[in-house]
């Protein structure tokens, strides 16, 4: 992370072991000062009890586009105990699994929140944060390689998780995600439901 007087970027510097040269570099951030001080306000909400739930980190998807996330269920399930899930779809643009834009973080305030009353939920980081540059090369890049097919393979990914009801596996979409849950049921006809946010 670089720190000027204007505010912070952080850069990602790819090295060559064997001469120590630098082969790449990419920028994964960029804000201000202001917006720094801003993130660092975040709170979870009352009804988000953190100490009610346990983090799992996931991963689904196909290469190359392996997605990184998090599962948040309650702590204490017992062994065979069936809960339903939801997973969290963004809007537009390259959003992290928080959904995070300043103080603000709906989705992980959603994660804790349904966790804390027994339903699990599924956030990652979206395509276009995590694989930015395979994105902006692919010429057929699309609305379903962006959302619909992350969300598909999410839903495959949960059902096969301990403790979750693969019969009570809801959607969740923001903006984008939400115009796009007609063609994710479409291609899913197992979904409990879908919610529109």
């Amino acid at each position: 992370e670089l720190q000027f007087d204007s505010g912070f970027v952080q850069l990602k510097i790819g090295f060559n072991t064997k001469n120590n040269l630098i082969l790449s570099y990419r920028l994964i951030k960029d804000q201000t000062r202001e917006m720094y001080e801003l993130e660092k306000k975040y709170k979870l909400p009352t009804y988000a009890q953190k100490s009610k739930t346990v983090i799992k980190e996931a991963q689904f998807g196909n290469d190359p586009f392996i997605m990184q996330g998090e599962l948040t269920l309650p702590i204490g399930l017992k062994r065979r105990e069936k809960i339903p899930a939801v997973i969290l779809v963004h809007g537009s643009g390259p959003g992290d699994m928080n959904e995070q834009n300043g103080p603000q973080q709906p989705f992980k305030d959603i994660a804790y929140g349904l966790a804390t009353y027994k339903i699990a939920v599924l956030r990652y980081d979206k395509r276009t944060l995590t694989h930015g540059e395979e994105c902006a090369k692919d010429t057929f890049f699309n609305v379903n390689k962006e959302t619909v097919d992350d969300a598909l393979a999410a839903a495959q990914y949960i059902r096969q998780q301990k403790n979750i009801d693969p019969n009570r596996v809801y959607i969740l979409g923001h903006s984008l995600g939400g115009m796009m849950l007609p063609r994710i049921a479409l291609n899913d006809t197992a979904l409990a439901g879908l919610i529109f946010m």
